[in-house]
């Protein structure tokens, strides 16, 4: 039988898998007496996928009396993974073995980074020019569909890149005049065979946005009425973006937008950091009492395009007393499920009591407690006050702000009403006027409600099955010379002409 040293470059221990930096590892297989390897019979044996890639054949032989050296290298780049090497030889009298290498190939991969239009693949305008620059020399192509490797004929050269006849690389690939039409993004996908023989793929998802983006802000809490429960005086300065944007601010009118102040998070390499709402926190000085602030925002949207510049002021006012307001239920309502939400402008606990004139029981006990007590004060306060029958009900609110978490305690109370109204108003009555002189169609409405009242009227008017015109009236009285396109009327006389009107209560 056949006798087998292996021999493998960078080898240390044939003890445990040796890691080799190198996609095209050379094995040496030494024998002390000549042997016959045929064509075939070597291999480089993917363990994880199955993946068999044969050596290169014939071998590098080295012979020396007692000493048989036969060496092979995969007849392609191996990705990084485990191996085995596997050979079968043959003695001269015809035995035969099959002999083993285990080793792990570990070759840090070309990287694809995205250049241009920028880094996450938005332009301003189209067409552009596409630029990949890959941190190893390599050969680029690219595509619309997904690509098997650096040899499927769905992939075209970049315009700029290494020469596929002469295997010339470069670093610096561009597609010249790419086009993607706005609102229609477009997958790039690329493969590059880098100088290690191996074919890396990624893909992009390319954009064409022409708009620049618009920006609203406020501060939370506005005013700011009292110091934290914690940390410095401070709100916090929160911009809405009509698409994903992300932002700086400043103090300073003249400062540009580079020379402004980032807000958490900023990081224009990022998709994830683009987000239609961005927050930071704004401090103020230490021994500010009362005050006014201005700021400056401006915000990039994902191309590069820069928001108007908006200002925004905030008032710092630790003088101001303890104010209270009703979030919900509204004033006029639909809904019978009630939920009781109140804010303050300052860190404190509410309590509550109400009664209705349909129903003369309280909500509760008086002096019930909202969300919040003495010992979890807070400036948003609910309660749950369950589902109640149309009618008119009364709440009264009383928050308080302990000694110690303001200059001194404080105390406010506020007295809501609302109603709630699931009975629809009494049907309108229309007067319209008769008879018609002109090309004009005039009417009044009237209809009450005894809950809510009435909002408004929606009202339609036509002949002949035809609609000509609608619309909605909070007066009630309508005069109507056009048809909906524009077009003036043309009535005609001893037709009949009809006013269809809803009124609308204020729930």
């Amino acid at each position: 039988m056949p006798i087998l040293v292996i021999l493998l470059a960078l080898l240390v221990s044939l003890v445990s898998a040796e890691t080799i930096q190198d996609v095209f590892p050379r094995v040496t297989a030494e024998f002390g007496e000549m042997v016959s390897i045929p064509a075939g019979s070597v291999f480089f044996l993917n363990t994880v996928t199955g993946q068999a890639i044969p050596a290169k054949y014939p071998p590098w032989t080295i012979f020396q009396p007692g000493s048989y050296k036969y060496s092979f290298e995969p007849s392609a780049a191996l990705p990084n993974g485990n191996y085995e090497f596997v050979l079968i030889a043959k003695d001269p009298v015809g035995n035969s073995q099959e002999f083993r290498y285990s080793f792990n190939v570990l070759v840090p991969e070309t990287m694809i980074i995205l250049m241009a239009p920028n880094s996450i693949g938005y332009s301003k305008a189209t067409p552009f020019n596409v630029t990949v620059f890959t941190n190893k020399i390599s050969t680029c192509k690219y595509s619309g569909v997904a690509l098997s490797g650096f040899n499927d004929i769905k992939g075209k050269l970049f315009d700029i890149t290494g020469n596929e006849t002469s295997h010339d690389k470069v670093a610096f690939h561009i597609i010249k005049t790419y086009d993607v039409k706005p609102d229609f993004p477009k997958r790039l996908y690329v493969v590059c065979n880098d100088r290690d023989g191996r074919d890396v793929f990624k893909d992009f998802l390319m954009h064409t946005d022409p708009n620049p983006p618009t920006i609203d802000a406020l501060f939370t809490p506005s005013p700011v009425a009292e110091y934290p429960e914690t940390g410095p005086l401070s709100s916090t300065l929160r911009v809405f973006g009509s698409e994903p944007v992300q932002c700086r601010y400043t103090p300073n009118i003249n400062h540009t937008y580079q020379d402004m102040i980032v807000f958490p998070g900023f990081d224009t390499s990022s998709l994830e950091a683009f987000q239609t709402i961005n927050e930071a926190t704004i401090g103020f000085p230490e021994d500010t009492v009362k005050s006014t602030f201005t700021y400056y925002v401006q915000c990039e949207d994902r191309a590069g395009h820069l928001s108007p510049k908006l200002e925004k002021k905030i008032d710092v006012d630790l003088t101001l007393g303890l104010s209270i307001r009703v979030n919900s239920p509204a004033k006029f309502s639909q809904d019978t499920a009630v939920l009781l939400n109140v804010t303050t402008n300052k860190r404190s606990y509410c309590m509550y009591t109400g009664n209705t004139g349909s129903d003369p029981t309280s909500f509760t006990d008086p002096d019930a407690a909202l969300s919040t007590d003495i010992d979890n004060l807070d400036r948003t306060h609910f309660k749950d006050l369950g589902v109640r029958s149309s009618g008119n009900y009364t709440v009264t609110v009383l928050c308080i702000v302990p000694e110690g978490v303001g200059f001194e305690a404080q105390e406010g109370q506020l007295t809501y009403t609302f109603i709630i109204d699931t009975n629809p108003p009494a049907a309108p009555v229309v007067n319209a006027l008769s008879p018609i002189c002109d090309n004009v169609l005039t009417a009044g409405f009237f209809a009450t409600d005894s809950q809510s009242g009435i909002s408004h009227y929606n009202w339609m008017v036509g002949g002949a099955g035809e609609v000509f015109n609608n619309g909605t009236s909070e007066s009630g009285n309508v005069s109507v010379s056009n048809y909906a396109s524009g077009a003036s009327l043309n009535l005609t006389a001893d037709m009949t002409y009809v006013f269809s009107v809803t009124a609308v209560d204020g729930a």
